[in-house]
């Protein structure tokens, strides 16, 4: 036999040893969510990538099944199996919407949350804030030259109910609200800060907390990251009636934080708006990183999102979120 008649089977070999390293490296990926999740660092970024990471299980199962690999096969399908209970309800049709009437004296609420970390974003959301008039603006990253910056437009005197934290850095946070605040509470862990507040809307009281949570970027920041999470968790626990939890989470929906937040009886705006694949960060900040949501805002069971949209146009490395929510709840 000559050497060129086996040159398409060595070649072909070669390609089933690399189906078979791309589905073994993915099914390693899937068992260690499945045991630890993203208890450590590479974790956390592993996983916020889930919806792109396992892509390449699809195509990998149709090649196996037309080749008649049957062991490649059934291992490339459980790691698709995976892959689609993981990111499907991101794409499903909203299920919610419409199994609840809105109350005759529901309360229609406008929410705009942003990181404006970028000095030169100014201009453009506050433009942004005046044109879409929410009722509450939620910032994190918020400086002493973001309250500089407030301070010379008119908008502390719209939004006359405020509690802030002004910080150089990253974890400065506010809330501007235009209905009365009742016992704002700022709660902070380590560098790290939440605001929660009751907003006093006529009839009706919404609990609010805006969260920032820790950045995930650094090794060593895991303990800060449970410790966060397990405090604004055990302060959730107690909460009763209309809640709105919202800000920048540094949390994807693949993240075992975030799946404990919805345990409770959360539920996210964008999959209740049938936007569960939109994306907010890196927003063109980094050209090599595929677009993930990072920030949320989730509602109790007497709350639901009538829309949400990521504005557009801000220098941020996030894109805002404005969402619409009604609150069916009394006092």
């Amino acid at each position: 036999m000559k050497l060129s008649d086996r040159t398409p089977s060595r070649r072909s070999q070669w390609g089933w040893k690399i189906c078979w390293a791309a589905a073994l490296a993915m099914g390693a990926g899937c068992l260690t969510r499945l045991a630890i999740h993203d208890r450590f660092l590479p974790l956390i970024w592993f996983n916020s990538f889930s919806a792109y990471i396992y892509l390449p299980a699809w195509p990998l199962l149709l090649i196996a099944l037309r080749g008649g690999r049957a062991r490649l096969a059934a291992t490339l399908m459980t790691i698709a199996a995976c892959h689609l209970y993981w990111t499907a309800p991101d794409f499903m049709p909203n299920l919610r919407r419409g199994t609840k009437p809105v109350a005759d004296n529901a309360v229609h609420l406008r929410v705009f949350s942003a990181n404006v970390f970028s000095r030169d974003s100014y201009p453009i959301t506050i433009r942004r804030i005046r044109e879409t008039d929410p009722d509450l603006i939620l910032l994190q990253e918020y400086t002493h030259s973001w309250r500089d910056a407030l301070e010379r437009s008119n908008l502390f005197e719209i939004y006359a109910h405020r509690k802030t934290l002004t910080r150089e850095g990253s974890y400065g946070i506010a809330v501007l609200s235009k209905w009365p605040l009742d016992e704002p509470r700022l709660v902070q862990v380590n560098v790290v800060s939440a605001i929660s507040a009751t907003v006093v809307l006529d009839d009706t009281r919404l609990r609010l907390w805006h969260v920032h949570g820790p950045s995930p970027r650094y090794f060593g920041v895991t303990p800060t990251i449970d410790a966060y999470w397990t405090e604004i968790e055990q302060h959730l626990l107690r909460e009763h009636g209309p809640l709105i939890v919202a800000g920048d989470f540094n949390l994807t929906q693949h993240s075992r934080w975030y799946g404990r937040l919805t345990a409770l009886g959360l539920h996210s705006a964008h999959r209740e708006a049938g936007r569960g694949f939109a994306a907010t960060w890196p927003n063109g900040a980094w050209c090599c990183v595929p677009p993930i949501r990072i920030d949320h805002v989730l509602l109790s069971a007497d709350a639901h999102c009538e829309t949400i949209w990521e504005d557009a146009g801000h220098l941020s490395d996030h894109k805002p979120l404005v969402a619409d929510v009604v609150l069916n709840a009394g006092p």
